[in-house]
């Protein structure tokens, strides 16, 4: 990865030039881990409803019928979005 340092008039950078191929790798990486994480609280989220300490939102419903869908179909894998200690 090549990155160019923009800077101001004192030499202090101010920002970062890189290839489009870079930036679409980086923004790749930063919505898969974005996902990940949002399946774990949605996890933990469920795992609290099952024990009797929180109720779940219509929302929230649906949020674990879509993650069981993205689960049967290979869009996601069970065990890494399972990775968070405490998750079952």
């Amino acid at each position: 990865m090549t990155v160019q340092y923009l800077t101001d008039t004192h030499g202090k950078k101010t920002g970062v030039l890189l290839s489009i191929k870079d930036w679409e790798k980086i923004q790749k990486k930063l919505n898969t881990e974005q996902l990940y994480e949002d399946f774990r609280e949605s996890l933990r989220e469920i795992k609290l409803h099952k024990e009797g300490k929180i109720k779940l939102k219509v929302e929230d419903k649906e949020l674990v019928r879509l993650m069981k869908t993205s689960v049967k179909s290979g869009l996601a894998d069970k065990k890494s979005v399972l990775r968070k200690p405490g998750i079952e």
